[in-house]
């Protein structure tokens, strides 16, 4: 390597004058020129900077070598340090040792030479011309010309000055067979495109041919398996259809283009044979790095060869290269390590790679993930082999950074829990090996985790693994097993996710965007409300609120009003909707905060929610709605300033405040089919307001509303019903029931089991009956 290229400075051609001096030298005298026994002895030769001197002949004498002064001279003009004092290339041609030499092509002068080296000069432009037929042309005369050349000179020149002469002939003629190669492929290329054209007609045959000239493309490729499998593919469709072919110069071509083929074909099985039977991979390895590595230059990055075994599991060829390219046990590619792709394989592989000093606490470049993310998120293997593996990175060094988030901040216990996910989207598929996980797999993994010191990631700040569970779990048995395991585990409900939500608001919203209630089974409304159970069981926030302010009770009432429209299982709907919102009151959800910016009570919500309502029946979902929220202290003598129904008796200035038992009336005046309805459905709402409310703010309501209900036509059934309200006073034992009711702050199904009551008494004021 030239003085230049070792100091760093610009360089050029001269580099190759350099080159020829240093092997010269080594062939004269047996040794290079700063011969060391070690690099750092070498650096310090080169760093003298000392001109390249020619042994003394004293050591000529003593070796046997003689060597010419014109030789030497030589020498010394191509080892200059300084490039712009070294021979050039035009004086090297010219020199005396060169010019002089036995066998050079110099001394063949004759006529016949002359015009030889014309021919390939005219070969070679042509060539460059693009004129491949003319070219092997010239090269065919041109050779013919230079061997007549020699033989009659062979008396002028020597037996090495001979050989010099064929080996350059040689290089002329192989050249020329490349050349001709190319013509003959040109021209079978040329010979199937007109065949293709020829079978236009025949869309089978034609097909078959396209297969064929895939093949060809892959062969010249050198992808010779690919090539292999499409000639095959190919010669199974184009033989039967020769057969069927009649007779004529179509099937002829055909059967010579078939014929090609499978010699072809033959020839590259005998080969891919070979050479899988007589290569072992970490010989053919040896091969490919002995090849490559002569050609890297120092300031070139190598071909991580350790990251690529690692990555394709290639186990024979890693144990080599742990060895023979250990700097690359550390070495990020492409943003991941050795380690990295070696944990998504069998465990030997990290422990062989741990076993020769790789660092297991690396990172990802970008995403920052360390092992126990990689073995999670990207890998691929059983249950069993992925706890082998996390058993063994634990023990070695992992166990520090098993809280450690990414830079999304998610922890190695989310990444499992995403795992998971992508494990159960596998369910059903057939063919899959290894076998998806199941959830006695991911429960093992995630108790194991928890065991070894990962309890801290289930509150992740601003990343709650509860959220992340009812996020990405959609097994509902799953999802609540996990759940009440992480809870009873040191489990947070009120940290909230990714998307700032809680997790209680993460359970919920599916129900109006996501997951329908008709799409649920009877199993999966267990589970469902068992999850939102064991939620608030642990201390979950049941007046939360998700980023754009929705609540609990908002969720409740839109997934109530999207089922009013479905005329199957509607029952079913409101019933479990019921269950939900007792479990949420049962745990401290408030009923009486403002619900929104246009409906201020939830008690005005459900009369609001009346307006989608289709058939009478409708109206007892929202009776034992109503009689839920009376039970765990809704107050039913609210009184609302925004009237959500226009009426003619107030203006839009006056605005009074009424109780929601005025706005439910209203409803119903502009609702005829309810109020014709001979079973009377609608009554029941008006009497649970009439057993809750308190007998002023009652009366004063029953007035105001008996007066509107007179002014209509063909009300007279629901003015029946005011006025029996207002002129029947209401019994002691009523009386009394509303007194008890205010005393235990409307809340008498959490409260009146704790009264000394008889049973039906403490039925009779929980129930809110006439």
């Amino acid at each position: 390597m030239a003085p230049e290229v070792i100091q760093g400075k610009s360089y050029d051609a001269r580099v190759d004058l350099w080159s020829v001096g240093i092997i010269l030298y080594e062939c004269l005298f047996g040794k290079a020129p700063y011969a060391s026994n070690t690099v750092k002895e070498l650096l310090l030769k080169w760093q003298t900077s000392q001109e390249i001197q020619i042994p003394p002949d004293s050591f000529m004498n003593r070796t046997g070598a003689t060597v010419s002064e014109s030789c030497c001279d030589l020498l010394r003009g191509l080892l200059h340090w300084d490039p712009d004092k070294r021979i050039s290339f035009k004086s090297f041609f010219q020199h005396p040792f060169i010019v002089n030499t036995p066998g050079s092509l110099a001394p063949c002068s004759s006529a016949v030479w002359e015009a030889g080296r014309a021919k390939i000069e005219e070969a070679v432009s042509k060539e460059k011309q693009g004129k491949t037929s003319e070219a092997l042309g010239c090269y065919e005369e041109g050779i013919l010309l230079l061997r007549d050349a020699i033989s009659s000179q062979d008396d002028q020149l020597d037996a090495s000055g001979t050989e010099t002469l064929r080996k350059r002939i040689r290089t002329y003629e192989a050249h020329a067979e490349k050349l001709s190669a190319c013509l003959s492929r040109d021209r079978g290329s040329s010979e199937l495109s007109h065949l293709i054209e020829m079978c236009l007609s025949t869309p089978p045959l034609k097909s078959a041919l396209d297969i064929g000239k895939s093949a060809e493309e892959y062969d010249q490729g050198a992808e010779f398996s690919c090539a292999l499998e499409t000639y095959t593919k190919c010669l199974g469709l184009l033989i039967p259809l020769i057969e069927r072919e009649p007779t004529g110069e179509r099937k002829t071509q055909l059967k010579v283009q078939a014929h090609r083929w499978m010699s072809r074909a033959e020839h590259l099985k005998a080969f891919l044979k070979k050479s899988s039977d007589t290569l072992a991979p970490v010989e053919t390895l040896e091969l490919l790095v002995q090849h490559f590595e002569d050609h890297w230059l120092p300031w070139h990055t190598k071909i991580p060869l350790l990251h690529t075994s690692c990555e394709r599991g290639a186990w024979q060829c890693t144990r080599y290269l742990v060895s023979e390219r250990s700097e690359e046990l550390n070495q990020c590619f492409d943003e991941y390590y050795p380690i990295h792709q070696a944990c998504l394989h069998e465990p030997k592989f990290i422990e062989l790679l741990l076993a020769c000093g790789a660092d297991p606490r690396v990172r990802t470049a970008t995403q920052q993930m360390n092992l126990l993310h990689v073995l999670f998120l990207l890998g691929k293997k059983s249950a069993d082999d992925t706890f082998a593996v996390l058993k063994l990175l634990l023990d070695n060094g992992l166990r520090d950074l098993i809280n450690e988030p990414d830079s999304l901040g998610n922890t190695p216990l989310h990444a499992l829990v995403m795992r998971s996910k992508l494990e159960q989207s596998r369910y059903g598929c057939l063919g899959y090996d290894p076998q998806p996980w199941n959830k006695w797999d991911t429960l093992h993994l995630v108790r194991y985790m928890v065991q070894n010191g990962a309890s801290p990631s289930i509150n992740q700040v601003q990343n709650s693994l509860l959220a992340c569970v009812l996020r990405h779990i959609r097994d509902w048995e799953f999802r609540f097993e996990l759940l009440e395991f992480l809870l009873q585990h040191g489990g947070n409900p009120n940290i909230a996710g990714r998307d700032g939500s809680l997790p209680l608001m993460v359970c919920l919203v599916p129900l109006i965007n996501k997951d329908p209630l008709h799409q649920f089974t009877h199993t999966m409304k267990v589970y469902y409300l068992n999850c939102v159970r064991v939620l608030c069981k642990h201390g979950a926030n049941t007046n939360c609120s998700s980023r754009i302010n929705l609540t609990p009770l908002h969720v409740l009432m839109y997934s109530a009003t999207e089922n009013f429209s479905r005329s199957s299982e509607k029952a079913e709907a409101f019933d479990f909707i019921r269950q939900l919102l007792v479990i949420l009151l049962q745990h401290g959800l408030d009923p009486n905060i403002r619900f929104n910016q246009r409906i201020q009570h939830i008690l005005l919500a459900l009369v609001d929610m009346l307006k989608h309502a289709r058939f009478c029946e409708d109206l007892n979902h929202v009776h034992d709605l109503t009689r839920t929220l009376l039970q765990y202290g809704a107050d039913p003598n609210v009184l609302i300033s925004e009237p959500i129904f226009a009426t003619n008796s107030f203006s839009s200035a006056t605005k009074p405040k009424v109780q929601v038992l005025y706005y439910y009336v209203q409803f119903l005046l502009q609702r005829e089919e309810f109020l014709a309805d001979p079973e009377r459905t609608f009554e029941r709402v008006m009497w649970l307001y009439f057993s809750a409310m308190q007998h002023h703010a009652l009366h004063s309501c029953l007035r105001l509303v008996l007066a509107q209900a007179s002014m209509l036509p063909s009300r007279h059934g629901l003015e029946e019903i005011l006025r029996a309200m207002i002129s029947t006073p209401r019994s002691l034992k009523q009386i009394a029931r509303v007194t008890i009711y205010e005393s235990i702050k409307r809340r008498p199904a959490a409260n009146v089991s704790k009264l000394p009551l008889p049973t039906p008494l403490k039925d009779y004021i929980l129930n809110l009956a006439p």
